[in-house]
């Protein structure tokens, strides 16, 4: 979530390949994301040259963009709600079987 709350407030992400939300700034062109296996000088490498990119302008605005056309907060009250339904169903399928 800290991901989608730096994208949404304009900051330049840099993330790996590994973490759950990086397909979302892949999507918006708002940082970079690193390859696995996750090696520490170039992750150190790549910040340094974030910060002194002429990208990161363009980062922030296709962040903030994104961020007000995805629906990025509604995840967890969907998952919720499917659960919710697979338990419903589960139930009326168990009381057809007694």
């Amino acid at each position: 979530m800290v991901l989608l709350e730096a994208l949404s407030g304009g900051l330049p992400v840099l993330a790996t390949d590994v973490c759950g939300y990086a397909f979302h700034v892949s999507r918006a062109g708002a940082g970079t994301i690193l390859a696995t296996p996750f090696d520490q000088e170039e992750c150190n490498h790549v910040a340094r040259e974030m910060l002194r990119s002429d990208d990161r302008e363009r980062w922030s605005a296709n962040g903030v963009a994104y961020a007000a056309r995805e629906d990025l907060y509604s995840c967890h009250t969907r998952a919720v709600e499917r659960i919710e339904q697979a338990v419903e169903k589960k139930l009326r399928v168990g009381r057809v079987e007694s």
